[in-house]
């Protein structure tokens, strides 16, 4: 399922919203058929933004809308236990989805009245665990994101931050504690332009990197996965500032940091920190070290799943070899990329393409 949100966002970003819609039904379909009610509840809420893209009447979709919330509300229902954290803020969450440019105001109250009636009720409740709150916040984080609101996603995953920071009982139940928190605050924070937030955030971790992590807590697996985050986040700062200086140090970091522990980094975090300093090397004009990481990408089997990772990867490495004026290498780097974008369905092979001759021009 992790996989399956990934091509969504992907083809979404792309604009293949049909393609995406009907990935997001399977998505759903599977995650009610193993009870999975967050991640249900997750793929319908990718269902309400989608639906309000259609180009149907305001009943159609309002009636498909209804559906939605619906079968959200069972959802809710069935799981009350687990689920009675949900309350206002997934509300205005949904609603929030149902696009009132476009929607009546009698449509939305009925939207409401259906919310509340299924199961989600206005009401802020006292909690034990904040685990649904957080969740919540994760939510409204994506849904802003990806409308381009970097500023209001910041402000949710802040809220995060702080309902993980204030509860170390619901801390316990993530295996690397509020660093991916903090991570995905400070990635939405450049995006927003608030570097100040960011700074402060590299300092401390500079610092003291395992400072919200308890010693009894303390692996290879946490240790390493914590100062991949701590670098990418690092990485893309220097970037955006056009700081070169710290390359050298960076490279011996990420170096040791791989030499010891690659295989116990999650490959989504792996990923990212191999792309930034790809990048950031690269711009630091240490092409031969910034082309030993990008083999690493290739050469991994993992990247098979993520397309477009690979495709940086082997677009990148194609204007090296252009660069250094590797004419023989360079066609061997082409036939590769061609191979790529031809095993994938026409429309991502047209956007394949696009993207190749756009880096390819400039």
């Amino acid at each position: 399922l992790n996989f399956l949100k990934l091509d969504i966002a992907l083809l979404r970003k792309k604009g293949m919203d049909e393609e995406a819609y009907k990935m997001i039904l399977q998505g759903k379909k599977i995650a009610c058929e193993y009870e999975l009610s967050l991640t249900a509840l997750h793929f319908i809420q990718q269902e309400i933004e989608i639906i309000n893209t259609f180009k149907n009447s305001i009943n159609y979709k309002f009636k498909q809308i209804e559906k939605c919330l619906v079968q959200a509300g069972k959802i809710i229902s069935t799981y009350r236990e687990d689920m009675h954290l949900h309350g206002k803020r997934l509300q205005t969450i949904l609603l929030e989805n149902c696009d009132s440019q476009y929607m009546p105001m009698a449509h939305q109250k009925k939207l409401t009245a259906i919310v509340n009636e299924k199961g989600i009720k206005i009401k802020e409740y006292k909690f034990s665990s904040g685990s649904q709150i957080c969740y919540n916040d994760i939510l409204a984080s994506y849904m802003y994101f990806v409308k381009g609101d970097y500023y209001r996603a910041s402000e949710f995953y802040r809220k995060n931050i702080e309902v993980l920071n204030n509860n170390s009982k619901i801390r316990e139940n993530y295996i690397l504690n509020i660093y991916p928190a903090i991570h995905n605050y400070c990635t939405v924070c450049m995006k927003a332009r608030r570097y100040k937030e960011v700074e402060n955030y590299i300092s401390m971790l500079e610092k003291e990197p395992f400072k919200f992590l308890p010693k009894s807590r303390r692996t290879l697996f946490t240790d390493c996965n914590i100062l991949s985050f701590k670098n990418s986040i690092k990485l893309q700062l220097f970037m955006i500032k056009g700081e070169y200086a710290s390359a050298n140090k960076t490279d011996l970091e990420i170096k040791k940091i791989i030499s010891t522990s690659s295989g116990l980094i999650v490959p989504q975090i792996y990923f990212e920190l191999l792309y930034y300093v790809t990048i950031y090397l690269y711009g630091a004009g240490q092409t031969s070290r910034s082309f030993a990481y990008l083999k690493k990408i290739i050469e991994s089997p993992e990247t098979n799943s993520n397309n477009d990772v690979r495709l940086f990867a082997l677009l990148f490495r194609a204007i090296i070899y252009s660069e250094s004026g590797s004419n023989d290498k360079m066609k061997f780097a082409f036939n590769d990329i061609i191979s790529f974008i031809d095993n994938h369905p026409t429309k991502l092979k047209e956007y394949y393409l696009k993207v190749a001759t756009l880096i390819c021009k400039e």
